[in-house]
């Protein structure tokens, strides 16, 4: 049996973790868009953008705009999931993927993501 040293790499959920809000000006911005940021933000970071890891960078770089109403130091999971599956991946056909295998951006999406990043 060979043995894998994991000293000094460091988890996906400790990489998390360490995500601070971003810096610019970003509440005018719609959620929808901003869950596609997140995904690249994600994917940019050789990090597998699923429901767990996208809901909470989300979180953790948009904290007011994914926060729950009278409770900001949580995420809304609901608000979260409804943005990146109904609208990015069923409606909009920004995202393509499921919960089980992760999201990736589509073409669509990439035009959309680009005009966010001008933002």
């Amino acid at each position: 049996m060979k043995v894998v040293s994991m000293i000094g790499k460091k988890s996906d959920e400790d990489t998390l973790r360490e995500f601070e809000e971003f810096e610019g000006e970003y509440v005018p911005i719609d959620r929808d868009r901003l869950i596609l940021f997140v995904v690249d933000f994600l994917e940019s970071r050789n990090i597998e953008p699923t429901l767990d890891k996208i809901t909470v960078t989300a979180f953790r770089i948009f904290p007011k705009k994914f926060h729950l109403i009278g409770f900001p130091e949580y995420p809304d999971g609901l608000t979260i999931y409804t943005c990146f599956w109904l609208h990015d991946t069923k409606t909009k056909k920004w995202l393509s993927g499921s919960v089980q295998s992760g999201f990736k951006i589509t073409e669509k999406g990439k035009y959309f993501l680009e005009e966010t990043k001008k933002c």
